[in-house]
């Protein structure tokens, strides 16, 4: 592993940022892959889960351009997605999720 040395004042690391989706919507699973096909160029890794339908809940997590969605049952909560990458400041990627829900 690398590890810069304490005398080091430039950082090794791009700047990134961190992103939270949060709602209570419902969305479709094809309208999901639609929203992450939209998104994904500004995430560097993107999780969490989604509900797709009142008793459909997924699973979602992508690095780079490798996504993948897997139902799972155990899961009880609202919609919640982190996301870390370079994001513009005129973006709320919340709106944007949410926009895709009511198409």
């Amino acid at each position: 592993m690398f590890f810069p040395s304490e005398e080091s004042t430039e950082s090794c690391r791009p700047d990134l940022q961190s992103v939270v989706i949060k709602t209570n919507q419902i969305i479709s699973l094809e309208k999901l892959k639609l929203f992450i096909e939209s998104v994904k160029i500004d995430f560097i890794r993107f999780k969490g889960f989604v509900n797709t339908a009142k008793d459909k809940k997924v699973v979602v997590q992508g690095i780079f351009d490798d996504y993948t969605i897997k139902e799972v049952e155990w899961f009880a909560g609202s919609t919640e997605l982190v996301g870390i990458g370079r994001f513009s400041e005129n973006q709320n990627y919340t709106e944007t999720f949410e926009k895709y829900c009511n198409q």
